[in-house]
């Protein structure tokens, strides 16, 4: 009548039982009862056992991508947000879920599994105004004189035109590690999306602005 967690599971994935054998004080015997999983299938799982979590968390941050890792926030629990995944019929599909609702200790949690490209849509369409104030536009421009001393506010906000455009063609490590310094967090409700930035971090988009670097004096 309880819920699964990883204790359980684990231990479900050491019980030899399920080969047919009865373990006792540290041995394993041939039991009397049919197995119902098979050696290579058991060796199987124990390959992929012996890997260590923070190897397998390190290879599915580098197969799946989420830019937004890290700076999630659930508005109903105040939990952080983990990305997840499923596979259907080969298509992956991305997802948000609060940490609390994944460890069932918030059933009832009002955001649950979100979109990740929904999420990440939303999150760059209200990063576009914001990025274009004067302040950032300057702060951007300066940055972006370290490489190419011509640039001015205005080239700075052509560049900025679409946002989403330019963010396509970006790696998503590089997506993530840039969130990562540009935002605090981000807090998610059922009716808004609230973030809340890092001043210092802004200057690091100068790097992905598709800024021209052509001689101006023709202008």
């Amino acid at each position: 009548g309880k819920l699964l967690d990883k204790g359980a599971v684990y231990k479900l994935l050491h019980n030899r039982l399920y080969l047919g054998e009865i373990p006792h004080k540290g041995a394993s015997y041939t039991g009397q009862h049919q197995a119902i999983i098979d050696q290579p299938t058991w060796d199987a799982a124990h390959v992929m056992l012996a890997v260590s979590p923070r190897t397998r968390a390190n290879h599915n941050r580098r197969e799946i991508p989420a830019s937004l890792r890290g700076v999630l926030a659930c508005g109903g629990c105040n939990s952080g947000m983990t990305a997840t995944s499923t596979r259907r019929r080969g298509k992956l599909y991305r997802y948000y879920t609060p940490n609390n609702h994944i460890k069932k200790s918030c059933l009832d949690c009002p955001i649950g599994s979100i979109s990740a490209g929904e999420i990440e849509g939303i999150v760059l369409q209200q990063l576009q105004p914001i990025l274009k104030t004067p302040e950032t536009l300057t702060l951007l421009a300066s940055e972006a004189r370290k490489t190419n001393p011509a640039t001015t506010e205005a080239d700075v906000a052509r560049a900025l035109g679409n946002l989403a455009e330019i963010w396509e063609h970006v790696f998503p490590a590089e997506q993530e590690r840039l969130m990562q310094r540009l935002i605090k967090r981000i807090t998610v409700h059922p009716n808004r999306v609230d973030i809340d930035i890092q001043p210092d971090g802004v200057s690091a988009l100068a790097s992905i602005l598709p800024i021209a670097t052509e001689n101006k004096e023709a202008d």
